[in-house]
């Protein structure tokens, strides 16, 4: 057997033509698709299995029509397809679904630029799915939302049996109006209640396009869905009574849930917990302190490992940390955003107690706290640092993004080596007592991303504070204080400069 003959028997396994395939680059992809036959079926596979747009479908049907016209609004060239009077041949769909079988992902992130109703209206044309082999679709609109229909109109074409994710975002500016509540609920009743008939595998489901509460049943009929975001139901009511808690509860495979409105109130007629037996991860935004306690009864013990809680506007601290104790045992990832106005109690003067309340939590590997509050601030010291540390010996992450809390150099240098498994620090850092000389504290830590917000007061020599920083944290390769950019450009021209010379020094090993 020659070489030549011993090259073409390779390319007839098409396994081979696979591995090399995923391994080559967009533009190798394209030179593949057009070189060798072998090469074609898996090049276009890989080439098209990932799309952002699906506009370059509708290029492949001749009978579409094109216009542009200049949209001052978005400020693009926005191009406007139409479908012809009569309906589209039967010949006009064969490339189209030649193409369309290969997406698994389609990722439009910003559709303003074309008019991506055009797909509704082929689907209405079909009666069947655009894309039938789809297993993730991430839409996000920057349009002008035009009620629950678009919702719809976005969705339905591409609902199919291999669906296994659906998220469907609005990153208008324009205020969301809910025209005809009852007519618009009804409208996405029953789409929702054919959602199990179309996506019976679906996994995940998230949607911030605001919409009336609706019937959360149709979810139970999902076996196998493990995200859920319905933050996005809106009304002039929480969306939690009885019946949807009880709902949302009995989800067999549940793992995240996001959601809004708990409140004390939601619970009336409940009078046990239960459920939630797969639940790891909860998102709750607005809520008040008996709504989260009586929330959080339901969970099985030790089970929550990652909360997220934010919009808190009136709540004390003093009556959310209670309701959070019951998690001491299991949770390892805290992100508690407080609102503007909310609420400290007198006895919390030394703010020092809401960092108290979560030392308990000796699990915690990410912990990020905000609170935009203009109240004094406290500056930790030695043994606030010592406490942390040996309450928190497995942290990562840790965010004290709140301007309550700020950190001088020493507390923050001690805090990055009594943690060894510190990654990633954000915080406000204060000078008042000056920058020390460098090395005046050891420098063993494993460091390697850190956010400063703010530096008090606002004078001082960006120079030594950049050349402090590098020196104490050998580690680091993340660095930002973009409110200060002489601080941020100089502190990352020295990590730059390290790099360079470590490379150099690789490349030439000394003999």
């Amino acid at each position: 057997m020659n070489d030549l003959s011993a090259a073409q028997f390779a390319l007839c396994i098409s396994e081979i033509c696979q591995y090399i395939c995923q391994r080559a680059t967009r533009v190798d992809l394209y030179r593949l698709a057009h070189t060798s036959r072998a090469f074609t079926e898996p090049a276009l596979g890989r080439l098209w299995e990932k799309m952002d747009s699906p506009e370059p479908l509708l290029k492949l049907i001749p009978s579409l029509e094109m216009t542009s016209e200049w949209d001052e609004e978005a400020g693009v060239d926005r191009r406007n397809w139409t479908i012809p009077a009569k309906p589209i041949p039967k010949d006009d769909w064969v490339r189209f679904d030649e193409y369309a079988r290969r997406i698994r992902v389609l990722r439009d992130t910003n559709h303003s630029e074309f008019n991506f109703d055009i797909f509704y209206d082929l689907f209405l044309q079909r009666s069947c799915p655009l894309l039938p082999l789809l297993h993730q679709l991430h839409l996000t609109s920057y349009r002008k939302p035009t009620g629950t229909r678009a919702v719809i109109q976005d969705l339905a074409p591409f609902l199919s049996p291999s669906l296994t994710s659906i998220a469907h975002f609005c990153k208008s500016e324009v205020r969301f109006v809910i025209v005809n509540p009852g007519a618009e609920r009804e409208e996405l009743d029953t789409f929702f209640r054919k959602l199990p008939a179309l996506c019976p595998y679906l996994r995940t489901f998230a949607s911030s396009y605001p919409h009336p509460m609706i019937s959360l049943r149709p979810f139970t009929q999902l076996g196998q869905l493990r995200w859920l975001d319905i933050q996005c139901i809106s009304g002039k009511t929480s969306i939690f009574n009885a019946q949807a808690i009880h709902i949302l509860a009995s989800l067999e495979a549940l793992e995240t849930l996001r959601v809004r409105g708990v409140y004390g109130y939601c619970f009336q007629g409940i009078t046990r917990g239960g459920g939630f037996s797969t639940l790891r991860s909860l998102s709750i935004r607005q809520y008040d302190g008996l709504g989260l306690s009586r929330f959080l009864d339901f969970l099985p013990p030790a089970s929550l490992t990652k909360l997220t809680l934010s919009d808190t506007a009136t709540l004390t601290v003093g009556e959310v940390l209670p309701a959070l104790q019951k998690l001491t045992p299991s949770l390892k990832v805290l992100f508690w955003t407080m609102g503007p106005f909310t609420a400290f109690q007198a006895a919390l003067d030394d703010n020092r107690h809401l960092i108290e309340g979560l030392l308990n939590f000796r699990s915690l590997e990410i912990l990020h706290i905000d609170h935009p509050s203009s109240v004094k601030r406290i500056s930790f010291g030695a043994s606030d640092v010592q406490r942390m540390s040996t309450a928190w010996s497995s942290l990562r992450s840790f965010g004290a993004c709140s301007p309550l809390f700020t950190f001088n150099p020493p507390s923050l240098i001690a805090l990055a080596h009594q943690l060894p498994t510190l990654g990633s620090l954000a915080l406000h850092l204060t000078l008042e007592d000056g920058i020390p000389m460098a090395g005046t504290l050891p420098q063993r830590n494993s460091l390697d991303t850190l956010l400063i917000f703010s530096i008090s007061p606002l004078t001082f020599d960006s120079e030594q504070l950049a050349h402090y920083i590098f020196d104490s944290f050998p580690q680091l390769i993340c660095f930002n204080s973009s409110p200060f950019e002489e601080l941020h450009g100089r502190v990352n021209e020295l990590i730059k400069y390290r790099d360079q010379a470590t490379l150099l020094e690789s490349s030439h090993p000394q003999v």
